[in-house]
C-alpha cells in the first residue's frame, strides 16, 4: 500500500480525515474565512442547496425517497473524497497556509488589453443579435418564451460570440486592479454595466447574473483579500441574497409581462401587473429556484433511462453541437420533451445530481461530485503558486459555475462553460508565458 501512494502522489484510505480536517482548517482560519477555497464555498453551497431543496420540497413529496437519500449521501461522500484527494495532490507547503491569497502579479496590461477586445467583440456582437431581432425581447409580449422564439431570429452565431463580452470584462476587471489604476477599474465597472443591461435586454438572466458574481470574485482574488472577516462575510452573504431576489425578481418580470404591459398599457386602457402581483410571482419563482436540485432529480430518475438512454458523458459536449447545421437540442429541452412538459420558456435543468444520474446512472452521484471537488483545489491551488491575476480570473469562474451548476447542471444547455474556460486558460497562458513562468502544481510538497 505504501508503495502505491508513493506511486499515484496521494495517502488513502486513512488519510482522508487528516486531509478534511486540514482543509477545514485552512478554510477557516484566524485570519478570516476563505471564500476563495472550494472547501468553503462549494462545500458549503453543496449543503446549503440541497439543505434548501430538501425543505422546500419536503420528503412527503418525494416519489423516489430512497433514491433521493441515496443521492445526496453519496453526492456529499464523492465532495469529500474529492476535496481530500485534491487536498493532498496541490495543497501548498505549510509554510505559507496561514497567509491567505498572495496579492496576484502579472500582466495587468496584457489582461486589461486582452479584456478590452473581448468586450468589445461581444458587445458588438449582442447588438448585432438585437438589430436581427427587430426589438427588445423583454419588452415582447409573452416573453418567457417569445425569447426563445426570438433566438432563431437573433442568430446562434451573433448569440453565442456575445458572451464573450462575459471574461472581457473579468480580465479587464482584474487587469485594472493589478496596475491599481482607478480609471481602468472605473472603464471596467462601466464595461460590466453595458454587458448585462445588454443581456437582460434579450430576457435571458443567467449570462447577467454570472458576469456579475465572476466579476466581483475575480477582482476580490485579483486584490489578494479573498480571507474575509465577519462583517465582510455579512456583506457578501447578503448580496448573494439579494442576487437570488433580483433574479426572482427578473424571472416574475419576464413571466408576468410586466414590462410590455408598463409599455402598452396606456394605449390598451389596462394597468399593468400591480407590486403585490410581482412579490407573489417572485416568491413563486424562488421557491421555484429552490425545489430545483431535487425535483428535477426525480424528473430525471423518470425520464432516464426508461425514455431517454443513459447519456454516458454525452450530455457534457452537447451544447458543443448546438453549433453544427439544423436542429440540434440540449439534454434540458430532451428532458422537457421526454416527460411531455410544456411550460413557457427553456428546458427542465437537471442539477448536479441529475445530470450525474442521467450520464452515469447512481454511480454518478459519487463520481461527479468527487471530480468537480477535486478539479477546483486544482484551480485553487494552481492560481495561488502561480500568482496569476488571470489564473485567479479562472478559478473564480470556476468556482460559480460549479455553484450554479448544483441548480442547471456542468453542461446542460449552453457552450458557454467550454468558451468561458478556453478563453480563460489560454489568456493564463499568455500571462505566465509573459512573465516567464510556467510552474505546475504537480509537485507542490517539495
Amino acid at each position: 500500500m505504501s508503495a502505491l501512494r508513493r506511486r499515484i502522489g496521494i495517502r488513502l484510505p486513512f488519510s482522508v480525515g487528516r486531509s478534511i480536517a486540514a482543509a477545514v482548517g485552512f478554510g477557516f482560519c484566524q485570519g478570516g474565512v476563505s471564500i476563495a477555497a472550494p472547501q468553503v464555498t462549494f462545500a458549503l453551497a453543496f449543503l446549503l442547496v440541497y439543505a434548501l431543496s430538501f425543505f422546500v420540497v419536503g420528503p412527503s413529496e418525494f416519489r423516489r425517497p430512497q433514491a433521493v437519500y441515496l443521492a445526496l449521501l453519496l453526492g456529499l461522500v464523492g465532495l469529500v473524497i474529492g476535496t481530500a484527494i485534491g487536498w493532498s495532490q496541490f495543497a501548498a507547503p505549510s509554510s505559507s497556509r496561514a497567509e491567505g491569497v498572495l496579492r496576484p502579479t502579472g500582466s495587468g496590461s496584457l489582461l486589461a488589453s486582452m479584456g478590452m477586445l473581448l468586450t468589445i467583440i461581444g458587445v458588438l456582437a449582442l447588438t448585432a443579435y438585437l438589430a436581427r431581432i427587430g426589438t427588445l425581447p423583454i419588452f415582447m409580449p409573452g416573453a418567457e418564451q417569445a425569447r426563445v422564439d426570438a433566438a432563431t431570429r437573433g442568430g446562434a452565431p451573433l448569440r453565442v460570440l456575445g458572451v464573450v463580452a462575459l471574461p472581457g470584462t473579468w480580465l479587464l476587471a482584474t487587469g485594472s486592479v493589478v496596475v491599481r489604476n482607478k480609471s481602468l477599474f472605473a472603464l471596467a465597472v462601466a464595461a460590466l454595466t453595458v454587458v448585462v443591461l445588454l443581456w437582460l435586454a434579450t430576457a435571458n438572466r443567467a449570462p447577467a447574473f454570472v458576469a456579475v458574481g465572476v466579476w466581483v470574485l475575480a477582482a476580490i482574488f485579483a486584490a489578494g483579500r479573498a480571507r474575509l472577516g465577519g462583517k465582510a462575510l455579512f456583506a457578501v452573504a447578503t448580496a448573494v441574497a439579494v442576487g437570488v431576489l433580483a433574479a426572482g425578481l427578473f424571472g416574475a418580470i419576464r413571466a408576468s409581462d410586466r414590462l410590455a404591459q408598463v409599455r402598452d398599457a396606456p394605449a390598451a386602457g389596462r394597468a399593468p401587473v400591480g407590486l403585490d402581483g410581482l412579490v407573489k410571482l417572485t416568491t413563486i419563482a424562488v421557491r421555484g429556484y429552490l425545489a430545483v436540485p431535487i425535483q428535477n432529480l426525480e424528473f430525471t430518475m423518470d425520464a432516464v433511462p426508461t425514455r431517454i438512454p443513459w447519456r454516458l458523458g454525452y450530455t457534457y459536449v452537447q451544447p458543443l453541437l448546438t453549433a453544427l447545421p439544423g436542429r440540434q437540442t440540449t439534454f434540458d429541452l430532451d428532458l422537457k420533451e421526454a416527460l411531455g412538459q410544456d411550460f413557457r420558456g427553456g428546458g427542465t435543468v437537471p442539477g448536479l445530481l441529475g445530470e450525474s444520474y442521467a450520464n452515469f446512472g447512481p454511480l454518478g452521484w459519487l463520481v461527479m461530485p468527487a471530480l468537480v471537488a477535486w478539479f477546483l483545489q486544482w484551480s485553487f491551488w494552481f492560481a495561488w503558486r502561480q500568482r496569476s491575476a488571470a489564473a485567479w480570473t479562472l478559478h473564480a469562474y470556476l468556482l460559480v459555475h460549479s455553484v450554479l451548476a448544483l441548480l442547471s447542471g456542468l453542461s446542460v444547455a449552453s457552450p458557454f462553460p467550454v468558451m468561458a474556460i478556453s478563453i480563460l486558460g489560454i489568456v493564463t497562458w499568455l500571462d505566465l508565458r509573459a512573465r516567464g513562468l510556467g510552474r505546475t502544481v504537480g509537485a507542490v510538497h517539495s
